[in-house]
């Protein structure tokens, strides 16, 4: 956690963010974001289809039983989304986020279970970790809050339960698993 510190986010809502503790450079490095791979039936509560709170901070894909929850401080990086829904540089736009996941090359674990289809990957890997990287998208200079874009989907269902009396509501919506770097072997 060299490289972020948390804080309250600037955001409406979204309580803790992690902030840059020194200028951080465009294509750098901010956090390893370690994540233990889950069934989606593991966030399944009491035989229900509603998800425990903390499934807002995992990745998943609609086309997989796969989900990546953090476990380390790179779950304190919020969502921003600021660009039009048509434009196509939204991860890099000057009001957007500020950063972006890719798999982590150094870890051997995530070539391995790239290629293992469920049941098989959560046999063999089950609750063991995989890793992103949290890069930089642009210079972020310290003191600046740092978000990725968690996806259209969760957008909505946050502003949703923002606006609603939370009282015995689930949120069941996790993070969207960008298409282009979910592994093939994890689909159904």
């Amino acid at each position: 956690m060299d490289k972020i510190t948390q804080g309250e986010s600037t955001q409406p809502n979204a309580g803790v963010g992690a902030f840059a503790k020194r200028d951080i450079s465009q294509g750098d490095l901010i956090i390893p974001a370690i994540l233990s791979i889950v069934e989606n039936q593991d966030l399944i509560q009491d035989g229900t289809t509603q998800f425990h709170s903390a499934a807002k901070y995992c990745f998943a894909h609609p086309q997989s039983s796969v989900q990546l929850c953090h476990v380390t401080s790179a779950a304190l990086i919020n969502h921003l989304s600021n660009c039009e829904e048509e434009d196509a540089a939204v991860r890099t736009c000057a009001n957007g986020p500020n950063a972006e996941y890719k798999w982590s090359d150094w870890n051997l674990k995530n070539t391995y279970a790239h290629k293992m289809a469920p049941p098989n990957l959560y046999e063999k890997y089950g609750r063991h970790m995989v890793t992103l990287d949290i890069i930089a998208t642009r210079d972020i200079p310290a003191g600046d809050e740092i978000f990725y874009d968690y996806g259209k989907d969760w957008e909505k269902a946050f502003e949703l339960s923002s606006s609603m009396d939370n009282d015995g509501v689930t949120w069941n919506f996790p993070m969207a698993f960008r298409d282009e770097i979910f592994p093939a072997a994890w689909r159904k």
